[in-house]
């Protein structure tokens, strides 16, 4: 049995010079593999849980943070608000009024660097007080409109009212100052939350979520473990990015998601905490066979030092008889069905999604297999991965949460 037409397996970005060409490969049966199986205690405990991806998720805030400090520091000085700056120019006009033998204010000007409007009041200033009173902002809001301001917003929370609102309501404050009040407040604009009357699927069973995430949990505190994550993301050839720098005329310009091929490959990835580990590209939709395929491809490139898990979705391909008959299927574990929140690649294929609508144009299915396999090793997913896992443990800790007990 033969696969579709696809690139190798790919566990590294490919040297330059590399021949990319699409083949159908034969499927071999492979039943045992040198790499040990991770299996971890269906026992547990949800507190021990919560606090593993706690103190994990601890370790990686102080990481990112340590790594901020190693880096250049550059000591900056506290600017002087603008005020500050006025009164000092005001105070330098001063001095060289004084100093100057022949009055002359637009020499002044010129010296100072200043408006000559502002060297003459400088000058009026002193011949009516004798002195120079300190510059303050004009329209300054006495403390009762301050506090009719705050009223009001504490009103409108949460009715949906918005700053323009605020501001028919108090047309003295620039909607500048009503935001800045609103943020002293700890106000955020947020979307209010979504909810179906009558819910499309069936909520996922708790307990089974809760098993998802002890088995992550014991697999990412364990050295000796590599918890893996493996799905599939399709690649519509059509798709661009919204916007591009251009000074062609309109008629000149593409057209959003209109690029000349409209045929589709399909990337069967699989990743760790760090980065992918394994990635294949297909032309077209993939099945039960080329997933085999890239599992016995992907599992035997793996080092034997360590034991592995591999979390896997649903999908009808991923359960397929052939599938489960294999070897490799010992490797799988099955996520709880609609919870892609807790598979950390879900979140890695959004900047391959978004790196991919940017790509140049090119003419064959082998040259946009090239592109994609270059976005997935790019050297810059190593610092996103960071990132990502910081992100994945907070997930893990938010549905433990919400379904502990439950």
């Amino acid at each position: 049995m033969n696969t579709r037409e696809g690139t190798e397996v790919y566990t590294a970005a490919p040297p330059p010079g590399t021949i990319y060409r699409l083949t159908c490969k034969p499927l071999e049966r492979v039943n045992r593999f040198h790499q040990r199986i991770f299996t971890s205690d269906e026992r547990h405990e949800g507190d021990s849980i919560l606090a593993s991806l706690t103190q994990r998720l601890a370790d990686e805030v102080a990481r990112k943070r340590d790594s901020k400090k190693e880096r250049k520091v550059v000591v900056r000085l506290p600017q002087p608000s603008r005020k500050e700056k006025v009164n000092k120019k005001r105070e330098f006009i001063r001095r060289v009024l004084t100093h100057q033998a022949t009055l002359n204010l637009r020499e002044v000007a010129r010296y100072t660097k200043s408006c000559w409007n502002t060297v003459k009041n400088v000058r009026n200033e002193m011949l009516v007080y004798g002195q120079l009173t300190p510059y303050e902002y004009n329209f300054l809001k006495t403390p009762q409109e301050l506090a009719q301001l705050h009223e009001t917003i504490e009103e409108i929370e949460d009715t949906g009212m918005g700053v323009v609102c605020i501001k028919r309501i108090h047309p003295t404050f620039s909607k500048k100052k009503i935001l800045e009040v609103m943020h002293e407040k700890g106000l955020k604009y947020k979307p209010l939350p979504r909810e179906r009357k009558v819910a499309r699927f069936p909520s996922p069973s708790s307990s089974r979520v809760c098993r998802v995430i002890s088995h992550l949990c014991q697999g990412l505190a364990d050295d000796n473990v590599e918890v893996l994550y493996c799905d599939e993301m399709k690649f519509p050839l059509f798709q661009t990015s919204t916007h591009a720098w251009t000074n062609l005329p309109q008629e000149e310009r593409g057209v959003y998601n209109r690029r000349p091929d409209d045929r589709m490959m399909t990337a069967i990835a699989m990743c760790s905490t760090r980065g992918f580990v394994a990635v294949q590209v297909y032309k077209g939709e993939v099945s039960a066979t080329e997933f085999l395929y890239f599992m016995n491809k992907a599992i035997a490139s793996l080092p034997t030092g360590k034991s592995y898990t591999c979390l896997v979705d649903n999908a009808g391909w991923h359960l397929a008889n052939r599938v489960r008959a294999s070897g490799v299927s010992e490797f799988f574990f099955f996520n709880e069905a609609r919870m892609f929140q807790l598979n950390i690649i879900e979140n890695a294929f959004s900047f391959v999604r978004d790196a991919f609508r940017k790509r140049p144009v090119v003419e064959t299915l082998e040259e946009e297999a090239k592109e994609i396999l270059r976005i997935f090793f790019e050297e810059e997913n190593e610092k996103r991965f960071r990132g990502l896992l910081r992100n994945h443990l907070r997930q893990l800790i938010k549905y433990h949460e919400k379904h502990w007990g439950d």
